[in-house]
């Protein structure tokens, strides 16, 4: 059994337990995004966006490497998509060919801050 809170802390925000069996696994592929966006608003406006209107499945992000990247759950279309900022800037996110997992049977909140929130939002 993992418990939900995976993060050490007075306040959890929630406090039932979840139960996953030993070998599942979330799939997810790194996506980047150009040009890079400079404030954390518009990065979390473009990861709601790809979220909930251009990917329509759960999104993350996470610097990996040094470089910053949406952590996207695999499964679905991989073509890339636009986004229009402020001032008719576009950003383009495309998908790289990095996929990853995260073994959601001991999910401890070491792969990362990305990859925690990543799972706690499914």
């Amino acid at each position: 059994m993992v418990r939900s809170d995976v993060t050490p802390s007075p306040f959890r925000s929630n406090i039932f337990p979840l139960e996953f069996p030993p070998d599942a696994v979330l799939p997810y592929r790194l996506w980047e995004i150009t040009p890079l966006p400079q404030t954390p608003k518009l990065r979390e406006q473009i990861r709601g966006e790809l979220r909930w209107a251009l990917l329509r499945r759960p999104v993350a992000m996470q610097h990996i490497d040094g470089r910053f990247a949406y952590l996207v759950v695999d499964g679905g279309p991989a073509d890339p998509v636009q986004y229009t900022g402020d001032g008719a800037v576009q950003y383009t996110i495309t998908p790289t060919a990095d996929r990853r997992v995260i073994a959601l049977g001991s999910l401890n909140g070491t792969g990362g801050a990305g990859e925690t929130d990543l799972a706690v939002v499914l």
